[in-house]
């Protein structure tokens, strides 16, 4: 079984997409209470398919050496794939940031990845570390290289509207008050951002209709 699960409205989209490219989704939707005592909804796909169909090693291991054999071209691809699913792409004090989060005890997983980008692209990362999570980052021009590489196989769609939007800035395409004019229309607000906890109201407007009681 592969499940994906959201609250964000934008990834609820993106998933299915990602998805339909094996199977049909299933869903399955679930309310619970947030730390701040509200209601939020999250929508899950799910799909079933047999071991034998599963083009990837299941044992973590063997994964680790698949991707250690991997040639430039498919390193970027799998990179570009981790940060459509666990990847930030933020602008912040004039630095562009990119970070991909992990597990707080995935300590192999981030440092090999870290080793991985040096080898295969040259660029420098850094590892962070908080109670709940690890990250991996890169900052300023190496963020802006890593960037560059992995911007023509992302698929995300507000990820990559930021990524084209920071690499145009910073090659002088856009002035400062243009990018600064679009790109604050896309960062993530407070919780009443309608980007965030509307997985399951966008899932219901974008599914196919049987019958409506609309007039249009």
């Amino acid at each position: 079984d592969l499940l994906l699960s959201t609250t964000n409205t934008i990834s609820a989209i993106h998933f299915t997409m990602v998805l339909r490219q094996i199977k049909v989704p299933s869903i399955y939707i679930s309310r619970y209470k947030t730390k701040n005592n509200e209601e939020s909804e999250e929508v899950s796909y799910y799909i079933t398919i047999p071991r034998t169909a599963w083009p990837w090693p299941l044992n973590k291991r063997e994964s680790f050496e698949v991707l250690r054999e991997l040639n430039r071209a498919d390193f970027i691809k799998i990179l570009a794939a981790v940060t459509d699913g666990d990847g930030s792409v933020v602008y912040h004090d004039g630095t562009p940031i990119f970070q991909i989060t992990f597990g707080k005890d995935d300590i192999y997983e981030a440092n090999l990845l870290k080793e991985l980008l040096w080898t295969q692209l040259g660029i420098e990362a850094s590892i962070v570390k908080d109670d709940s999570k690890m990250a991996l980052e890169c900052h300023g021009d190496n963020a802006v290289q890593l960037l560059s590489e992995i911007l023509p196989y992302m698929t995300h769609p507000l990820r990559s509207l930021r990524i084209k939007l920071i690499l145009m800035y910073k090659s002088e395409e856009l002035s400062q008050d243009v990018f600064h004019e679009v790109y604050d229309q896309i960062i993530y607000e407070d919780s009443n951002d309608p980007k965030r906890n509307n997985a399951l109201a966008v899932t219901a407007y974008a599914a196919p209709q049987t019958h409506t009681h609309r007039d249009h």
